[in-house]
């Protein structure tokens, strides 16, 4: 049994309380319940620049020990959130095509921030920063000092505290005790909270000197200290991938073969008689949070009836909230069966908005998202389609590396070349073209290794 400490259980308490079904603020949360004047903390997000500023009250930032104690209980919150989620007791998301403002402020003393005159005026009671470490009150005193995390701390800090939570039911049951043992919540730090802090004494004052004097430093050693609960998105960073021009044989495997076919493909399956080689079709279900292909029901009966083994695929929209569209996806075909190809998702260039650029972090993060709903809903291990170059450079999570992978890689190899994440497991189906047709005398199948 997981113990929570009193911080803590405030926090998970003002998620439970939380009935309503829409969707619940994350930082509007933490702006109530943690960045208080209150608690003497803040937290201002500059988008744009890619640099989060935590704040602290001068005393606590000039105070050794009393600064040590602050980082150690931020560290605390991102921990438990991590936990939270990972957990599946809560759901975060956040929409990066829906992101318009530049700047975040949490702190619930900040009111309707605006910039004039080259200062951010973060209240119409005076406060307000003209550079970035610093926020002072009208009679220019400084009440606020800044610890400033920049690069990967950044994004992993925006992940963390800024976007939309679904809340699970069964976070009711979370804090419950167990009463027929008497047991009680100890006020003491969760084991990875510990570890955290923990961390940070046995380090010295080595660490600490970090802390206080190099805070860039301190902040990619607390990311090092993260690493067993956060989200590994951040892993790839080159633009040439480990083994990314190498080829990978793959090992010899009962195979079959198939085809993929969509509304685009008309009628296909009623109007001409498939080649004995055919022994599977994937079909296209659906697309976004509402689009369902026009051939799908037809064609989902259709391969069922013509007795060969069944797929069915969900173009993901980038756009598109991941949850809403998992459960879009599954609402078709929940008469999957044991015979049937694990659900698949699309993930390709064609996912975003034409030009629009595309973030890596967030679509890491909204993908694997869209498959954990997935598979709650499904009790099935999603599959990932996907082309060699778009997830080689998108697709750098080794968490994916868990989903089997349908491979769009056309050549005329008699292997394809692996992405980066799946070079030793290997693909599981292989798309080897983009174009056939049924009436030619030379198919070139998908390939399916089958285990």
């Amino acid at each position: 049994m997981r113990i929570f400490n009193e911080r803590e259980i405030h926090f998970i308490n003002a998620l439970i309380t939380h009935k309503e079904k829409v969707p619940l603020s994350l930082n509007e949360l933490l702006q109530k319940k943690f960045f208080t004047a209150a608690n003497k903390r803040a937290l201002i997000i500059q988008v744009q620049e890619q640099y989060a500023m935590y704040f602290l009250s001068p005393e606590v930032f000039e105070n050794d020990t009393a600064k040590k104690n602050e980082i150690g209980c931020f560290m605390e919150l991102l921990s438990l959130i991590h936990y939270l989620n990972n957990q599946g007791y809560i759901t975060i998301y956040r929409d990066q095509h829906k992101l318009e403002k530049p700047l975040y402020y949490l702190n619930n003393e900040f009111n309707d921030p605006k910039v004039e005159h080259g200062k951010l005026i973060l209240n119409p009671e005076g406060l307000y920063s003209s550079k970035p470490e610093e926020i002072k009150n009208k009679s220019e005193e400084v009440v606020y000092k800044g610890i400033e995390f920049k690069n990967e701390n950044f994004h992993f800090i925006f992940n963390t505290v800024i976007g939309k939570v679904y809340i699970s039911k069964k976070i009711e049951k979370l804090l419950e005790v167990d009463k027929k043992k008497d047991k009680i919540h100890i006020p003491v730090l969760s084991i990875i909270n510990t570890i955290l802090l923990l961390g940070l004494l046995i380090s010295g004052w080595f660490i600490y000197n970090k802390v206080v004097s190099n805070l860039e430093d301190s902040t990619t050693d607390f990311h090092q200290r993260l690493d067993n609960i956060k989200l590994n998105i951040n892993a790839a960073k080159t633009s040439d991938p480990i083994g990314s021009n190498k080829k990978v044989t793959i090992p010899t495997k009962k195979v079959r073969y198939g085809i993929d076919i969509s509304r685009w493909n008309g009628n296909i399956l009623s109007r001409q008689k498939l080649p004995d080689s055919i022994g599977f079709i994937i079909c296209k279900a659906t697309e976004g949070i509402d689009e369902i292909d026009p051939m799908f029901k037809k064609n989902w009966k259709k391969i069922k009836e013509l007795k060969l083994i069944r797929g069915a695929y969900h173009f993901y929209v980038i756009d598109k909230e991941p949850i809403q569209q998992a459960e879009h996806f599954w609402s078709q075909i929940n008469d999957i069966d044991s015979f049937d190809i694990a659900p698949i998702v699309d993930i390709e260039r064609a996912s975003a908005i034409e030009d629009a650029s595309i973030d890596k972090i967030d679509l890491q993060v909204n993908v694997l998202l869209f498959l954990k709903r997935l598979k709650e809903l499904s009790g099935i291990q999603p599959m990932i389609y996907s082309g060699y170059s778009f997830a080689n450079r998108y697709l750098t999570s080794t968490k994916f590396s868990k989903y089997d992978l349908w491979l769009a890689e056309y050549t005329n190899s008699s292997t394809p070349e692996i992405p980066s994440v799946w070079k030793e497991k290997g693909c599981r189906i292989w798309q080897k073209s983009d174009t056939y047709s049924l009436e030619s005398s030379k198919l070139d199948l998908d390939v399916f290794y089958i285990e």
